[in-house]
């Protein structure tokens, strides 16, 4: 919660600043055409049927569960995957994850810089603070990720709620293993994707119902690294058209545009980056030509107090220029409820189960509604 607000809160106080400064100094790029793979750049078409996750208007919402649900179970677990792609009560479209590197250079699910928030490394470790990259995999495989669910460390807790808390004596139906730190690849192999170099002759590679939403976390040289390796994982799962990768870090963004110009001839789909989006709200505000991008889909937030960014006229503006508009994170029915009507073509939220509940009756541009009683005979 505590990050969240704190990207939220970045968001609004840069985009203060640069509408500001931006009114008397403003520039943009040309317009570009399709798709090209020019130098260490890639510009995307001003077209939305070049784009295969602008849906709004087509096959609907993609509901996506945040963190793989972290309100129904304890986030960025395979028990919260298993969860989404398993049960019988909802459906989920996209999963959404974030990613770190370990020291033995495995990418790890974990959305915080370290590991206290959610699990027990403070207990088992001994000390606060310590970050993916102090430990190995087999030396993480030790946390328990549930520990703290439904609560995180610090907040005010019902102990008998902590129904995870040892791992020796959980509840019916649940496996101690999916409590444990998840690689991306064993994320990979559980919704059905298989490596190429394991396909029999002749034989496809499976088709794959979900799609993902990935965040690298870790930024500098660790970023980059885990960048590539993400890409070549892609690669080896033939997963470029069912991911969407992104990042906060504006080094690796360019790292992203870089491998796709250069390595995967413009395979790779990618978020925008937040001087990205604050730079495409100004030319919607100032009814400006926004050129072509590196990006062909934002990840933005949405807010009853930063509403503009899900406005129906500001996600017409993104889908003119070819750009999908994904939102997170959402858990409330009501704002649910508006951008699907406003036009959004994903929505991330930690209770997934809810999201389908009001994406099942709730389409774009109207409200479905329910049958009138019948009078009884």
């Amino acid at each position: 919660m505590k990050k969240s607000i704190f990207k939220i809160t970045a968001f609004s106080i840069i985009a203060v600043l640069v509408v500001a400064l931006s009114v008397t100094a403003f520039a943009l790029t040309a317009p570009g055409g399709n798709v090209t793979t020019t130098g260490d750049s890639v510009s995307y078409a001003k077209t939305n049927n070049d784009n295969p996750y602008i849906v709004y208007n087509t096959t609907g919402l993609l509901r996506s569960a945040h963190r793989a649900g972290g309100v129904l179970d304890p986030e960025n677990t395979m028990q919260a995957i298993k969860t989404c792609i398993k049960n019988e009560e909802y459906e989920v479209d996209v999963l959404e994850f974030d990613l770190h590197l370990t020291k033995d250079n495995e990418l790890i699910l974990l959305h915080d810089e370290n590991f206290d928030r959610t699990t027990n490394s403070v207990e088992v470790w001994g000390r606060e603070g310590v970050l993916p990259r102090d430990k190995d995999l087999a030396e993480i495989k030790e946390l328990n990720f549930g520990y703290w669910f439904p609560y995180e460390r610090g907040s005010v807790q019902v102990e008998d709620k902590r129904i995870y808390k040892d791992l020796s004596k959980l509840p019916d139906g649940k496996d101690a293993k999916d409590l444990r730190v998840v690689t991306l690849e064993e994320v990979f192999k559980e919704v059905g994707a298989k490596k190429t170099s394991d396909l029999a002759p002749g034989e496809s590679a499976p088709k794959i119902k979900y799609n993902f939403i990935i965040e690298i976390k870790d930024k500098g040289s660790v970023g980059k690294y885990a960048a590539a390796q993400l890409c070549e994982l892609m690669k080896e799962y033939n997963l470029f058209d069912k991911v969407v990768v992104g990042t906060f870090n504006g080094d690796i963004s360019d790292y992203f545009d870089y491998l796709n110009a250069n390595v995967y001839n413009g395979k790779i789909n990618r978020s925008a980056g937040i001087l990205e989006v604050l730079k495409i709200f100004l030319s919607y505000l100032m009814n400006r030509d926004l050129g072509t991008v590196k990006y062909n889909v934002l990840q933005i937030p949405y807010m009853n107090l930063f509403p503009f960014l899900g406005s129906k006229s500001f996600i017409d503006y993104a889908h003119k220029y070819g750009i999908a508009c994904q939102f997170w994170t959402i858990n409330e029915a009501s704002q649910m409820e508006t951008l699907i009507k406003n036009g959004a073509d994903c929505i991330m939220s930690d209770n997934p189960k809810l999201l389908y509940e009001v994406a099942d009756r709730v389409k774009y541009g109207n409200m479905v509604q329910p049958a009138e009683p019948q009078p009884q005979q």
